[in-house]
């Protein structure tokens, strides 16, 4: 008759039926089979015995497509369908034979077990995404030196059919076996748990439970003195949870803020022990300082602690950032418990970049430091990387200054070199008109490599704010390859005049699923347009006969010019006041140049008739009458006068009642 442990079945049946125990249980992927399987082996060793049996306890609590269990040992291999009603009975009817097992200087047969295993699995059509927990001490039935590869190839099955197989190295394995098992987890796309290391055993847990826990004791316990460790619970917080993990003899205590010691009996508490793990799940735990109590001898302890609210935080910032540009990362805050205030807290974030470099951030929601909206719920912050390429894992802390406990949510994102533009370029060139010249080249890369873009990716402008006329461009690939993808290209230009031009150039695209784009500053190109020889010569030429026509005409003006009198004398009445003064008669420009020797008689102003014109010859002065209506008769020395009057020192001209008379200076 089997003996089943009645303290384990009590731990078992009260996990199982207590509702607030909800660890996250495995991905409903319908079709999947999860199978524990337990080596016999480890009755050997009394600490994988106990640890064994307090791990299928965690697993069969919270892996609800848990489908079978079986045992393996030197010559027997067995795996039974877990019963739906007593889902439990058959993982402890295991758990019995392992405990009655003689395990002493016998080895179990690891490879008929991985064949076992496959074999059932495929009799029971498990989908793609099942699972094998394997807990073993490692020791392998006829081992040789061909043992990893046999190994290897077996695991290839399981990794075709979607089937991972984890690891549970128990405490007492060798460190040769534990790579044999590794390289089995790892080529199955399985997890290994080495179950002698605190890692390892902090992994599982949370693995198993779907939650993570902060470690905040690893000591061991002296006899006679006991173990204390305070930790705080922060405001808001829905659910406390606490694994204790110690030998089967150490029996530690928790206790509230208040100093009240918690228990099964106290409400909304919960407690699960096994040998070496004692589960506590608190419901609305009292904000402040609890304490954990552990008091033994030559004992390992550890605490783990998890806590949750009904605070929902999310990484909304983008997954990949270039390593040369500015950082915004924004985080969305949403408390679905109105009671919860974040305004008054603190937001940061730990983010340890891909060289192991650690930084603090302060996020806002004020609508400055790279936040877009103010008190919309996103919090952000904005940084400069460290020009380094590689994973950044980021720790966001919200904290109140009331307690000294923090809420926590981890998420990560990129940073990685982005494709960017370069552009080298003469920085003069002379050349014929209409003639197409290179003057420089585009390169991409990526890094220090080569980046194959199209050429649609790539603009480029050559012009001359000066001037309308447009430039003639071709961008011409060097290194061709497929789908029409390259990375460096010349530049040709027909250039229409002479002068300074700019070159701009930018390269725009997706990357990583996200748009980019490189710009880079103008480039400047003085540009000699050369004429040729014929065209130059009959230009010569075209200006000689430009310079002696208008040398010819300059002549010409300066003959005809200089050729006419300037004016001269004076005219004077009969009383000697003066009339006009030829010489300083003051003229327009016009009459100056083209009139020089000519003073009409309209530009005098004292003149008692305004039609007629003065002519000044060398020597003579001639008054040529046109007479204008109302214009007076002219007499000369009393006489009717004729249309041509030479003016003398001896001639007085009469003019309504006037006597007028010229006087040469």
């Amino acid at each position: 008759m089997k003996v089943i442990s009645i303290a384990m079945l009590v731990a078992t049946l009260f996990i199982s039926s207590n509702p607030y125990s909800n660890f996250l249980l495995a991905e409903d992927n319908s079709g999947t089979k999860n199978v524990i399987i337990m080596d016999q082996g480890a009755a050997e060793n009394e600490v994988d015995l106990d640890l064994l049996e307090s791990i299928i306890t965690l697993i069969s609590v919270n892996d609800e497509k848990l489908f079978a269990s079986g045992i393996y040992g030197e010559f027997n291999r067995s795996i039974s369908k877990i019963i739906s009603n007593v889902p439990k009975s058959q993982i402890l009817e295991d758990l019995t034979i392992i405990k009655g097992y003689d395990a002493k200087n016998k080895k179990s047969d690891q490879l008929g077990n991985l064949s076992e295993i496959y074999s059932y699995l495929s009799n029971n059509d498990a989908k793609f995404g099942s699972k094998v927990y394997l807990i073993t001490n490692g020791t392998i039935l006829g081992e040789s030196e061909n043992t990893k590869n046999r190994f290897l190839d077996l695991s290839d099955l399981f990794k075709k059919e979607g089937w991972a197989i984890d690891i549970l190295m128990l405490p007492s394995s060798e460190i040769s076996v534990r790579e044999i098992f590794k390289s089995v987890s790892d080529n199955t796309n399985g997890k290994f748990y080495d179950l002698g290391d605190s890692i390892g055993v902090n992994s599982l847990l949370n693995d198993i439970t779907g939650s993570k826990f902060q470690e905040i004791l690893n000591v061991n316990l002296t006899k006679d003195v006991p173990t204390l460790k305070s930790f705080d619970i922060p405001p808001y917080t829905t659910e406390l949870k606490v694994i204790l993990i110690k030998k089967p003899y150490i029996f530690p205590e928790i206790y509230m803020p208040d100093g009240q010691q918690i228990n099964n009996s106290t409400a909304n508490i919960y407690i699960n022990t096994t040998k070496n793990f004692d589960f506590f799940s608190i419901q609305n735990p009292d904000a402040g300082k609890w304490l954990i109590r552990a008091d033994g001898e030559n004992s390992y302890f550890k605490s783990l602690v998890n806590f949750r609210n009904d605070i929902n935080i999310s990484y909304i910032g983008d997954p990949v950032y270039p390593v040369s540009e500015e950082i915004l990362l924004e985080v969305k805050i949403d408390n679905l418990d109105p009671k919860i205030v974040i305004s008054n807290s603190k937001i940061e974030a730990l983010i340890k970049d891909p060289t192991g470099k650690i930084a603090m951030y302060e996020f806002f929601d004020t609508g400055y430091n790279g936040d877009k909206i103010e008190s919309d719920g996103i919090y952000s912050t904005k940084f400069l990387p460290n020009q380094n390429q590689g994973i950044n894992d980021a720790e966001l802390r919200i904290s109140w200054n009331s307690s000294s406990a923090i809420i926590t949510h981890d998420f990560s994102f990129r940073t990685e070199y982005f494709p960017y533009i370069n552009l080298t370029v003469d920085k003069s060139v002379e050349v014929q008109l209409d003639e197409k010249i290179y003057i420089g080249q585009i390169t991409t890369k990526k890094s220090d490599y080569p980046y194959y873009v199209s050429t649609d990716e790539i603009e480029l402008m050559v012009f001359n704010e000066f001037l309308e006329s447009d430039t003639i461009i071709e961008l011409v690939p060097i290194d061709v390859v497929e789908e029409k993808k390259y990375w460096k290209f010349n530049i040709f230009v027909i250039f229409p005049d002479t002068g300074l031009y700019k070159i701009s150039a930018s390269l725009s695209g997706k990357y990583l699923d996200k748009n980019f784009s490189s710009n880079i500053p103008d480039e400047a190109i003085n540009v000699k347009i050369l004429v040729p020889f014929t065209e130059t010569l009959l230009q010569y030429i075209r200006i000689g006969l430009f310079v002696i026509f208008f040398l010819a005409i300059l002549v010409g003006g300066l003959f005809f010019y200089f050729s006419r009198f300037a004016p001269y004398g004076r005219l004077l009445d009969d009383q000697d006041n003066l009339i006009v003064d030829f010489k300083n008669l003051k003229r327009p420009l016009n009459k100056l140049i083209f009139s020089r020797n000519r003073i009409y008689a309209t530009e005098i102003y004292n003149l008692p008739f305004s039609g007629g014109v003065f002519i000044f010859r060398k020597k003579s002065i001639i008054l040529e009458k046109d007479p204008k209506i109302n214009d007076p008769s002219i007499r000369v020395n009393g006489i009717p006068s004729t249309d041509l009057i030479k003016l003398d020192h001896n001639v007085v001209l009469g003019v309504a009642g006037r006597l007028i008379r010229l006087v040469k200076d």
